[in-house]
């Protein structure tokens, strides 16, 4: 069963951002579009001291994933998709990215994310969610308001290579 947290915009023209929890079949629509989107990819080298050379041989050690990061801004009980009690449900619900799904025996099981960013669908999992709570007090006193950083580490299947990246789709 498919459980889908957040809601269909039926707008053709808007920016389609969400999360999709494989282990457990859960789908967390962004109220907002997602800002600061940036990726990182770095990677290692060694240098080997040659006798009687000029310069070292650089050799290639390994690429890092791609990590993807982005922010949430201004969330606020007034945007919470439906499927959302409160502002509070929606964050915990982001929080859970970040943990493991525990199979029989109590073996963990890590997280499989899914990143859709428009026509991009991204394999991933959530390696940080920090939540930075604004100042809007209901008259319940709870707070009404936050932003959201979250971070990603692609996961691949394969082991690409430079040709591999440069002709690759459906990638940012």
């Amino acid at each position: 069963m498919n459980r889908l947290y957040g809601q269909n915009f039926g707008n053709k023209n808007a920016f389609t951002a969400f999360i999709r929890d494989n282990n457990n079949k859960i789908t967390i629509n962004f109220p907002v579009m997602p800002e600061g989107i940036n990726e990182s990819i770095s990677a290692s080298f060694s240098q080997q001291e040659i006798i009687g050379a000029s310069r070292p041989r650089i050799v290639y050690s390994n690429t890092s994933a791609k990590t993807i990061n982005m922010s949430l801004q201004n969330l606020t009980e007034d945007y919470i998709v439906s499927g959302f009690s409160d502002l509070n449900s929606y964050v915990k619900a982001l929080q859970s990215l970040v943990y493991p799904t525990y199979g029989s025996g109590g073996i963990a099981i890590s997280p499989n994310l899914t990143l859709v960013l428009g026509k991009r669908s991204i394999s991933c999992v959530c390696t940080n969610v920090s939540v930075s709570w604004g100042n809007i007090v209901s008259q319940e006193n709870t707070i009404m308001s936050c932003n959201v950083d979250l971070a990603f580490l692609v996961t691949r299947n394969t082991v690409p290579g430079a040709f591999e990246i440069m002709n690759e789709i459906n990638e940012i």
